[in-house]
């Protein structure tokens, strides 16, 4: 009965969410649904989703682990297995992450071209960049115009200090989507090329792109540049 009422709690929580749109109300709602031991799969992932915006990233956790519990159909199992990866990247969890996403390539025959991305960037922040290039070159078999791929790619050779290469995968990724990641690596390939104009010139393009919590650049990168070329001030 008490996972009955947490259920009831937390699908009105999910409502308000995002029928009303009223996420302090909602919070409030999901809060006193976990008190409950609320299992309702909608609830649990806006829950997290939320918590993850407000990088509450082991609580986030915690609501996704909780999905992994009562998931029933074979996509959610994508889903969360995702999330829980990107929980664990954002709290260092480099291998924990890498387990997740490799977990699901062993139960599935098929996973899309943004599993494979992300599990390829987990690879190369371990440093196995053949791993990483052959799971990349892999997501974008499957889907050629896939800008975070071609980003991957282009940080991958970055990180090997092939600079020519990265560059020509960050432009190519630009082509596809306006990503902050590839403007400000562009900007620190044109920079070490001492470029400064160029690299100021996408580094400003970088400030004027949104910055999401799901992008591999952080806010202290981005600010440093930013203060370096007088493009924010102290």
């Amino acid at each position: 009965m008490i996972k009955v009422i947490g259920s009831i709690i937390g699908f009105l929580a999910y409502l308000i969410q995002v029928l009303v749109k009223k996420p302090a109300i909602a919070i409030k709602l999901y809060k006193l649904a976990d008190k409950y031991d609320n299992r309702n799969g909608l609830s649990l992932a806006a829950y997290g989703m939320l918590l993850f915006t407000e990088e509450k990233y082991d609580a986030a956790l915690e609501q996704f682990k909780k999905m992994k519990q009562i998931k029933k159909k074979s996509y959610l199992d994508r889903i969360i297995a995702m999330n829980i990866a990107l929980c664990y990247w954002k709290l260092n969890s480099i291998d924990k992450a890498i387990e997740e996403l490799e977990g699901l390539r062993s139960r599935y025959e098929y996973v899309n071209e943004d599993i494979l991305t992300s599990l390829s960037y987990f690879y190369m922040l371990k440093g196995d960049y053949e791993e990483a290039l052959n799971i990349t070159n892999e997501a974008l078999e499957d889907e050629p115009e896939h800008a975070p791929a071609l980003d991957n790619m282009g940080q991958i050779y970055y990180r090997q200090g092939e600079l020519e290469k990265a560059e020509e995968y960050f432009l190519k990724a630009l082509e596809y989507k306006d990503m902050v990641d590839s403007k400000y690596y562009l900007g620190v390939i044109y920079e070490k090329q001492g470029n400064r104009d160029l690299a100021e010139k996408y580094f400003k393009k970088a400030y004027d792109t949104k910055v999401s919590r799901f992008s591999t650049v952080s806010k202290e990168d981005l600010q440093e540049k930013f203060r370096e070329y007088s493009i924010i001030e102290d």
